[in-house]
């Protein structure tokens, strides 16, 4: 395994992912730093994943494994507004 630190909107991501068979990505926003703002935040959370998962595919990788809390949480169309920590983790597939 290989780590790199890289900025996740970069479309030169795919040059380094050409040989991977597989692809992990953890890189998030979850405590925004004092002084980020929100747009940079969500720039990097959103953006950022969009295009590790872009150029991942075109690159070829054949397993990307993303961690996020919509994947512990779900995103259901019930669930309440805001939800919390302590809401009941039911995940994608329920």
């Amino acid at each position: 395994m290989d780590f790199h630190a890289s900025d996740i909107r970069d479309p030169g991501l795919k040059t380094l992912f050409m040989d991977c068979e597989s692809v992990i990505h953890l890189a998030f926003v979850v405590g925004r730093p004092y002084g980020m703002s929100l747009q940079e935040a969500a720039s990097i959370n959103l953006s950022g994943t969009w295009n590790t998962c872009r150029v991942a595919a075109e690159a070829g990788v054949h397993t990307l494994v993303i961690s996020s809390s919509v994947a512990a949480y779900g995103s259901l169309r019930d669930n309440p507004v805001p939800l919390i920590e302590e809401h009941p983790l039911r995940g994608l597939l329920n």
